[in-house]
């Protein structure tokens, strides 16, 4: 099997044993076929992909009515790009409910808690995320760079503890600056005015608008945030909607329990927040990125 080249004038049977030959020694076997002569070769390969809607697409795991053997390229791009997608989603939900939990926590020292309007605003923000992310397409040059077949794969989980802490930081000085700032005692019996509401959950939803970029890899596995359409105008709109409920007087967010910040707290508020995104960004793209895949990269010529 590991000298045999080409194979020809083979019965299904025949290209069935060959190919559970090949699983036998570790390969990975990919099938193509479009007949009923193929079925039972396709049946038992790792990949099965038909060229046609006859009796070869009942066993195949993947079809196309292009005949051509370029559909695999594509059909390898799009796994690759669609199991990236699975993990920044998967990212973005882990690290944005661990947030939610650690900004409760921090307004449990008070007693207060988010008002209902308030939260749900926070996951009507990642939820607008979520669904463009999905629609992300891959780069249009196949390359030997694999996605993790793990979400929880030390790359990932690296990603998401490194950047929920780079995150936690911000917070943190935010809340201490609100306290400072309208001398509110740490006591649990006191009920703060809603400013420490007000600025740990605007902060905060300025932070789950910018995870898209922050947690995106910048591999030449999928194209970049900003070339998803979705993902890029629906980013904009949140960023926009939060910087004018960050900066803005207007008493019509009451019904949100929204209490104005002064412009040097809301100034602070958006530095803190712009700043350690930029550094959650050089995290996910230079340290990980440098760690994981180069050594992946490297993995990848070696067997070739």
């Amino acid at each position: 099997i590991q000298n045999a080249k080409v194979y020809a004038r083979v019965k299904p049977d025949q290209k069935a044993y060959v190919i559970k030959r090949a699983k036998e020694i570790g390969e990975v076997v990919c099938m193509c076929g479009d007949g009923a002569n193929d079925f039972p070769a396709i049946k038992v390969a790792d990949i099965g992909i038909s060229f046609s809607d006859k009796e070869a697409s009942l066993a195949s795991s993947f079809s196309s009515l292009k005949p051509s053997i370029a559909i695999v390229e594509d059909l390898i791009k799009e796994g690759k790009c669609s199991m990236e997608n699975c993990i920044e989603i998967f990212k973005t939900i882990v690290i944005s409910d661990y947030l939610f939990f650690f900004v409760m926590f921090l307004l449990s020292f008070g007693g207060t808690f988010y008002s209902d309007s308030f939260l749900t605003w926070l996951i009507f923000g990642v939820g607008a995320l979520l669904n463009p992310t999905g629609l992300s397409r891959p780069f249009p040059k196949l390359n030997s760079l694999k996605p993790d077949s793990n979400l929880f794969s030390l790359r990932n989980m690296m990603s998401i503890i490194g950047t929920i802490i780079i995150y936690m930081i911000p917070l943190i000085i935010m809340y201490n600056l609100i306290l400072k700032s309208y001398d509110v005692p740490y006591c649990i019996d006191t009920v703060f005015e809603g400013y420490d509401v007000t600025a740990l959950v605007l902060m905060l939803a300025l932070i789950i608008t910018l995870l898209p970029f922050t947690i995106y890899y910048g591999s030449t596995i999928k194209l970049k945030p900003y070339q998803n359409l979705v993902l890029f105008v629906t980013f904009i709109i949140l960023f926009i909607v939060n910087t004018v409920m960050i900066f803005s007087n207007d008493s019509r967010y009451s019904f949100m329990r929204y209490y104005n910040l002064d412009r040097e707290e809301a100034g602070d508020l958006y530095a803190l927040a712009i700043c350690f995104f930029i550094l959650a960004m050089v995290f996910n793209r230079i340290v990980i990125v440098k760690i994981f895949d180069r050594k992946k990269e490297n993995q990848s010529k070696y067997e070739s």
